[in-house]
């Protein structure tokens, strides 16, 4: 909850129509992003092989071929042994879960990973160099990215 007491509360966009304002507090409504997503098909977890077969495909331009078939026979001995077993743990999880990547997924790409996220290679957002002269300008500038941010929010809401 945000509360402002010295000044009063000016739409800056129309981006903010969706927020009630009552005195100096915000209410934030409940958002659907989510709300079909029981409905929408599963997430298939992909056969063993074509896994494998997509990693080799992608280790070989990278690798020598003495790398490489050194690989293949790592991943043919996986394939023999634990492989499969942990092929049905995952299938397993994915029968129990609505999604069995997307809790991995946050974790490794968002919360476990202690870089700096580089925004300019999300695919989603594209932030040109700025020249901005000032203070004033870095505020305007953010204040416009938060307003388009919210744009697109209130678009899939």
């Amino acid at each position: 909850m945000f509360r402002y007491t010295k000044r009063p509360l000016f739409q800056i966009t129309r981006t903010l129509n969706w927020l009630l304002v009552e005195g100096h507090q915000f209410h934030i409504p409940k958002f659907r992003t989510f709300s079909v997503e029981q409905s929408l098909p599963k997430l298939p977890v992909p056969p063993l092989e074509q896994t494998l077969k997509k990693y080799l495909d992608t280790c070989y331009p990278l690798l020598t071929e003495e790398q490489y078939k050194s690989t293949q026979e790592i991943v043919n001995r996986f394939l023999k042994n634990e492989g499969p077993a942990l092929q049905k743990l995952l299938e397993e999880r994915a029968r129990k879960e609505v999604n069995w990547l997307s809790e991995w997924w946050k974790n490794w790409a968002y919360l476990d990973v202690r870089l700096p996220v580089v925004i300019n290679v999300n695919p989603g957002i594209y932030l040109p160099r700025q020249s901005n002269r000032g203070r004033k300008e870095q505020i305007q500038f953010a204040a416009r990215f938060i307003a388009g941010v919210l744009d697109y929010k209130i678009m899939l809401d």
